[in-house]
């Protein structure tokens, strides 16, 4: 019954929609960018490989220029004949849009590269490390028979809603789960409209209780509709994705395994469902305490910049620092894909995350109960 009441108070009220609504349109502007880039990385593709073949070319007429024979010069020579061969032929692939067969040139010319590294003929400044992951992943791809995207701006559904996750955490979404607690639970702590409940026959702990459901359900669904609207935006667009395509996540420095996107995206929800709840208690807990939401704020989203802060440059910090900060877990992308453990050299993923900002959950409910019992908080 006070859920419901709960519910239907904050539909009453427009700013979360608005906001809500904002956030929707932004990820259609970011999806029409998307495209736009994707149609722009053609033409960019074909001058960027015309530019290797004019490379390649002028590098064979100076190897056969150079008067000195030698098995060296012939090797190279042959080395760059097979470089132009597998250029030219991408070069074709791009042209009849055949992207499988562009793929198929890309990991060859990789496996060469890296040929040719261990052999010391050649020279890159990506590390080798970088190209091995690229080509693990470019294989599997294959593979599979899926589409490639090199230049980070994939439409397909999966990982564009994926790229959408990295944008909101840990700032834009938690800003708007901020702004909805205080429009649900702030709002009557900084009014006092408490007291007018607590004349009522309520339970004080039921009636805070569904505030804090009310508040986690409508920031739930909020981005639910978000990554929806997303995967959508990818299926309209001609790419729906695939649940298993690859992607790469880091499970130490120079090292990483490939995970199927779907999964990305599960660990992402269940690590979102335990910080959003985290947030919304601490809120209230915050609220009770100084009864003014934009101090609240203020201070959840500094703290949450400072420990980003730390963990970016303060790096003999960062152990205990992650592991016992539930800040640290608001930048739940990091997580998932690894590149804050490796970072921070800490065992830490969505699991321990999740039993983190738990524990803090439990033990922050348990103080609001307490600070719901002292008179001169609520009157």
């Amino acid at each position: 019954m006070l859920f419901h009441f709960e519910i239907k108070k904050a539909v009453k009220k427009k700013i979360i929609f608005i906001l809500l609504i904002i956030m929707l349109l932004s990820v259609c502007v970011l999806f029409y960018f998307y495209q736009v880039q994707n149609r722009n990385q053609v033409d960019f593709q074909l001058e960027m490989q015309q530019e290797n073949i004019r490379s390649i070319k002028s590098a064979i007429t100076e190897v056969k220029a150079d008067p000195v024979a030698s098995s060296k010069k012939g090797e190279v020579l042959q080395e760059y004949k097979r470089d132009l061969k597998l250029a030219e032929g991408t070069l074709e692939a791009i042209k009849k849009k055949e992207t499988k067969k562009k793929l198929f040139y890309q990991i060859k010319e990789k496996e060469n590269l890296l040929e040719d590294l261990e052999k010391g003929n050649t020279y890159t400044s990506d590390p080798v490390w970088k190209i091995k992951q690229d080509l693990a992943l470019q294989r599997v791809v294959y593979q599979k028979g899926y589409d490639y995207n090199e230049m980070g701006y994939a439409t397909d559904s999966y990982s564009f809603s994926r790229d959408i996750l990295k944008l909101l955490f840990p700032y834009v979404f938690i800003f708007f789960v901020l702004l909805v607690t205080a429009n649900i639970v702030g709002g009557d702590i900084e009014s006092r409209k408490l007291r007018f409940y607590w004349a009522l026959p309520l339970k004080r702990n039921n009636l805070m209780t569904s505030k804090i459901l009310a508040t986690f359900l409508i920031s739930f669904v909020s981005l639910m509709l978000l990554v929806t609207g997303a995967f959508l935006l990818g299926a309209l667009g001609g790419s729906k994705g695939h649940f298993d395509y690859p992607v790469v996540v880091q499970t130490a420095q120079n090292n990483f395994k490939l995970v199927d996107i779907g999964l990305f995206i599960i660990q992402f929800f269940i690590l979102a469902i335990f910080t959003v709840f985290f947030l919304v208690v601490l809120f209230e807990c915050l609220m009770l305490l100084c009864r003014n939401s934009i101090i609240v704020i203020s201070i959840i989203l500094g703290l949450i910049f400072l420990t980003n802060f730390l963990i970016g440059f303060a790096k003999n910090l960062t152990g205990l620092l992650v592991v016992i900060n539930p800040f640290s877990y608001t930048n739940i992308t990091a997580i998932i894909d690894g590149s804050l453990a490796v970072q921070t050299g800490q065992a830490i993923n969505w699991a321990v995350g999740s039993i983190i900002l738990f524990l803090y959950t439990v033990t922050l409910f348990f103080l609001s109960k307490l600070l719901l019992k002292k008179e001169e908080l609520v009157y």
